[in-house]
């Protein structure tokens, strides 16, 4: 056996190869972050794959020569991805396996349709009409599979067991593959049945990947979103328990104070001025007046920790609507909105600028909400809401929680930037069957 039929032979077909490996890669890296020089680095790292694949070539020697160049072929095309990409090697080894898949599935549909008579004459007719027929193909597969799987790729962590168990499948499927199909000596039943159990094999890795995997993440936020609900629902325990205790104190205060007063007036006693303190109690007193019990008791407690961080909390409530909707999915749903917004203002330098604004008005049927605050950096959206910035898997729920809240009410929630000022908006239709009550004011 002669060592020229193991030894890479310089071609074409390698660098075409893996110009289909590298596009297909680009299907499922559209949401991952870029290191800095992007476009220098991705034309540098794929222009020295396609010169390596052209110099090396794809070994003449079916089975398992061929095996190993394709498989040092992917490794050398997710590390021309990790050089251009600041993900975990995981994640992007992950995506470029779904590229692979998609290349392979787009290869064995060539494959399959040129076993149709009229196909096959057509692209041994010329170069042109062969590469056109194959980029033709190439081109609807591959769409397809960004349609289906690629446009939900998210940066969201998914499960490590089944991300793993999807690259398992794509990567044995396409050893398999590789190794038998050269095989076929003119067989196209053979040929036929390789090109269908590899585009199934990679199909299923893709729903595995991405569907499966989707639906685990979905629980894993429903489950999430439940857990801090209960939070929410203890916090708001213990504030009811203390706004109680606080609002008998008040109560004692103030009749202690007008006592004060009286008996000094009655006795002609000049006493210290006390409306410092008298302000003090007051602000211990529920300003904000939604309607709703749950809701007015968060907006005191936030107006205190706001305070607290020289944040102003402005509340303006113009109907009491509110007090026909769930209290605790209101708190959660107020209580997520606040405390993105301190976290937002949080970090600006103008103290003026630390400012939340809620405005609460009905129209009609209809409970509308706006929140608004300033921010500072840039802020990037994804189907009317903003995406974390924040790494780890419990970031990025709280405004999802929101979403699924404003769902269960049947509203609708939107967000978006004037400037330098963050506006969430929230309509939610008022249950049917509530009266509908007199307008009044109130705020913090």
């Amino acid at each position: 056996m002669l060592l020229s039929e193991f030894a890479p032979r310089p071609d074409l077909t390698a660098a075409a190869y893996l110009l289909e490996i590298i596009i297909a890669e680009f299907l499922f890296l559209g949401p991952y972050k870029k290191r800095d020089a992007f476009p220098v680095r991705a034309a540098l790292s794929h222009l020295a794959l396609l010169i390596l694949g052209i110099v090396t070539g794809i070994p003449v020697r079916a089975g398992f020569p061929r095996f190993v160049w394709f498989f040092l072929a992917m490794l050398a095309a997710i590390g021309a991805v990790c050089f251009c990409y600041l993900e975990s090697p995981f994640t992007l080894t992950s995506a470029c396996v779904a590229g692979f898949a998609t290349q392979h599935i787009a290869n064995k549909c060539t494959l399959i349709l040129r076993m149709i008579p009229d196909a096959a004459w057509m692209a041994e007719q010329s170069l042109f009409l062969h590469a056109l027929f194959e980029i033709l193909t190439f081109s609807y597969v591959y769409l397809f599979i960004y349609l289906i799987f690629g446009r939900r790729q998210t940066r969201a962590p998914a499960s490590l067991q089944l991300q793993a168990l999807s690259v398992t499948i794509i990567l044995t499927c396409i050893g398999v593959n590789r190794l038998v199909v050269d095989q076929a000596a003119g067989n196209v039943y053979f040929e036929l049945a390789a090109c269908l159990y590899a585009i199934l094999c990679c199909v299923f890795a893709l729903l595995i990947q991405f569907t499966v995997a989707q639906w685990q993440r979905a629980d894993t936020e429903r489950l999430l979103t439940a857990q801090l609900f209960s939070e929410s629902r203890k916090q708001y325990e213990q504030w009811s328990v203390n706004a109680g205790m606080i609002r008998h104190w008040i109560h004692d205060l103030r009749h202690l104070m007008n006592r004060v007063e009286r008996l000094a007036s009655q006795k002609h006693v000049e006493i210290p001025d006390i409306s410092e303190i008298r302000a003090a109690v007051d602000r211990l007193s529920p300003a904000a007046r939604t309607g709703n019990d749950a809701l007015d008791l968060l907006l005191q407690n936030m107006d205190d920790l706001c305070r607290r961080s020289g944040i102003a909390l402005q509340c303006v409530a113009y109907a009491d609507c509110l007090k026909y909707f769930d209290g605790m999915k209101l708190y959660f749903l107020f209580a997520n909105a606040i405390d993105n917004a301190m976290e937002s203002v949080s970090g600006l330098e103008d103290p003026e600028k630390k400012l939340i604004d809620i405005s609460i008005r009905a129209f009609g049927d209809t409970a509308s909400i706006r929140i608004w605050n300033y921010f500072t950096g840039p802020i990037v959206f994804s189907s009317g809401l903003p995406l974390t910035s924040k790494e780890g898997e419990s970031h990025g729920f709280g405004m999802k929680s929101m979403q699924r809240i404003v769902d269960d009410f049947g509203g609708v929630m939107n967000a978006h930037t004037e400037g330098e000022i963050f506006n969430l908006d929230i309509m939610l239709p008022v249950p049917e069957g509530s009266p509908r009550e007199g307008v009044h004011d109130a705020g913090t």
